[in-house]
């Protein structure tokens, strides 16, 4: 993406696990294998993210999804004590000239949006399912952003 080019989340889901602080890898790499199980076409990777602005921004390990377009889904955890913390965020891409914001993305284009709605609900099910093999239970379910 360019230098104005920016994400935004359009939609997310969070978990909570306690008592699987130190989770974070094995949690990762049984991601990846319930996406390569369940045949997902799209390409996934461990790759350093970039949060937040140019200069301030922070990078953390995530499983990343590249779903084209510049449109990805971003699994990120982080341990918190003995808590486990889970958030798979759906980003699109948006540029800014001026403070305006500019979609990509025709706002009508329903067709497009159901196929990313519909990658999104199956890495979250992906995900999901990986929580089951690793036995975690979560202490909350799927707060989701809209």
């Amino acid at each position: 993406m360019g230098l104005l080019a920016q994400e935004r989340a359009v939609d997310s889901k969070s978990y909570l696990f306690d008592g699987s602080g130190g989770m974070r890898d094995q949690l990762e790499q049984a991601i990846l294998n319930e996406l390569e199980k369940k045949k997902y076409p799209l390409k996934t990777k461990l790759a350093n993210v970039k949060s937040g602005g140019v200069i301030f921004g922070t990078k953390e390990q995530c499983v990343v999804i590249d779903c084209g377009g510049n449109t990805r889904i971003v699994i990120a955890n982080t341990t918190v004590g003995t808590y486990l913390y889970v958030q798979i965020y759906l980003l699109i891409p948006f540029s800014s000239i001026n403070g305006a914001s500019l979609a990509n993305e025709p706002i009508n284009d329903i067709f497009k949006r159901q196929q990313r709605d519909a990658v999104f609900a199956a890495a979250v099910d992906s995900v999901e399912c990986a929580f089951s093999e690793l036995g975690l239970k979560a202490i909350n379910r799927g707060y989701r952003q809209q």
